[in-house]
């Protein structure tokens, strides 16, 4: 199985959580793990030498699918075991910028992960928590806020108020306790009736691992993430791990600065460039 995160600390004691090699330093230089070479992810043979090449480099990882296995009750899809302790490391390494991108509140992936005191991506793009742990919230227009109600009243008619979610800029209905027939049924309809929303208020009907979600079209993971590199003031390497058809927004704009992984044993066309199998590939 590839792997993206393992220890380069072989033989050091009290060490003993995975960890990618080159986010591992010591005296300001990158620690290498002897031994089997942990960096062979399908698709990218060259990852190592360019990410040992690079003065500075922008990590951003998504959550559900990436960091934590998908649970039945998304409010239970608690991070890898180990994981916490490799993104704690990483946060703390002058020469890394560690970012979290997920479709979930900002607020979630503090319960789930901590405080780790990163920047953490909410709500698709919708929702900056800055590292000062300022919020910053994209405007939601009246026209979209009636629309989200309207959305969340569709629902509530057709028995499914207890699947919808409602964020700063979208309303999302989860079918993940579904069998697969009645997920697919369920997520056709919703995707016909909040396509049917105008789009000239802004809004659009996406799908995502679990579900349907109606949201504000001029932001997503892609938007977030190009205002994050744009805002980077020395050169680096940007690398994006994420699973879901929502981080493909994200994969499209990162490969210009870097590469991206996706998360899946599908064969599905993907605009990332490497594949990792699953979470705890991830992990390593």
């Amino acid at each position: 199985r590839r792997v993206l995160f393992r220890s380069p600390f072989a033989g050091v004691p009290d060490v003993n959580v995975g960890l990618n090699p080159w986010f591992g330093r010591k005296n300001g230089n990158r620690l290498m793990a002897s031994g089997e070479d942990p960096l062979q992810i399908e698709g990218i043979p060259d990852l190592k030498q360019r990410l040992r090449a690079a003065p500075h480099v922008f990590l951003a990882l998504d959550y559900d699918g990436t960091l934590a296995p998908f649970k039945p009750d998304r409010l239970k899809a608690v991070p890898t075991p180990g994981i916490i302790d490799v993104l704690k490391l990483i946060s703390q390494d002058k020469n890394t910028t560690l970012t979290i991108v997920s479709g979930r509140p900002t607020k979630e992936i503090l319960h789930f992960l901590g405080d780790l005191g990163i920047m953490i991506i909410g709500s698709h793009g919708a929702e900056v928590l800055t590292k000062d742990r300022v919020r910053q919230v994209f405007p939601v227009s009246p026209e979209q806020v009636a629309a989200f109600r309207q959305a969340v009243g569709l629902a509530q008619q057709r028995g499914f108020g207890e699947r919808i979610e409602e964020k700063v800029a979208s309303v999302a209905l989860h079918t993940r306790t579904l069998n697969d027939e009645q997920a697919r049924e369920v997520e056709m309809e919703f995707q016909g009736l909040w396509s049917a929303y105008p789009v000239e208020i802004g809004l659009e009907c996406r799908h995502f691992n679990g579900g349907v979600e109606m949201r504000i079209a001029a932001v997503n993971k892609g938007t977030a993430i190009r205002s994050q590199l744009n805002a980077q003031t020395r050169p680096f390497f940007a690398l994006y791990v994420g699973d879901d058809q929502t981080d493909e927004d994200a994969f499209k704009v990162i490969n210009e600065w870097g590469v991206s992984i996706k998360v899946t044993t599908e064969s599905t066309p993907t605009h990332a460039v490497g594949r990792l199998a699953d979470c705890p590939a991830v992990l390593g």
